[in-house]
């Protein structure tokens, strides 16, 4: 066998062979001062900074997270974080959203427009402890930006909002049509490259 002929067959292999199945991390954020964004973008509407009340959920997030609010004084603040991604280039059957907020006091959580989570009412509830939001449908994502908004507001007295959150998913695999080509167009290269030789 040419070595010619032996390249193109293992470079064939490596392209048949199927991606592993276990999603990798896209994206992730949380807030605050230990907070950070990695593979997107988190931006607010205002600016804050970190703050705390002993009611508040002082337990760890991952990613880590902190509480956060502007340096507002007349207590009925409205604002919107919103964490940016881009899923191009992955398969998004694959990819998955998960993360915990809280707000003192009310709040919604959407993704691209589409409602995930509520908090409507002022409660103990919305701070005491973190809620769970989540999305996994391939419908709920965009192929390319995409857009985490939560709109949050402060009914009277202190504020407050924390969110954690990670999106995982696998790159896109080519259609075996796509692959049977790019064999073809290889498969004539090296032949081309033979008959010169």
């Amino acid at each position: 066998m040419t070595k010619t002929k032996s390249t193109f067959l293992a470079l064939l292999a490596v392209l048949l062979t199927p991606l592993a199945a276990n999603a990798d991390l896209i994206a992730s954020f949380g807030t605050g001062s230990t907070g950070s964004a990695v593979g997107g973008s988190l931006t607010s509407s205002l600016p804050v900074s970190d703050t705390n009340n002993a009611l508040y959920f002082q337990g760890a997030t991952t990613p880590a997270s902190n509480w956060v609010w502007p340096a507002l004084v007349n207590g009925f603040e409205e604002v919107t974080f919103t964490f940016s991604f881009d899923l191009t280039g992955f398969d998004l059957n694959s990819v998955a959203l998960t993360g915990l907020w809280g707000i003192d006091n009310i709040g919604t959580v959407s993704l691209n427009g589409n409602l995930l989570s509520s908090l409507p009412n002022v409660v103990v509830g919305n701070f005491a402890v973190l809620t769970a939001f989540s999305a996994n449908l391939a419908s709920q994502f965009n192929q390319g930006a995409n857009s985490l908004v939560f709109s949050v507001s402060n009914a009277g007295g202190p504020g407050a909002f924390r969110a954690a959150g990670t999106v995982t998913g696998n790159v896109s695999v080519p259609e075996p049509g796509t692959l049977a080509l790019l064999g073809l167009g290889l498969a004539g290269i090296g032949m081309s490259r033979r008959k010169k030789a």
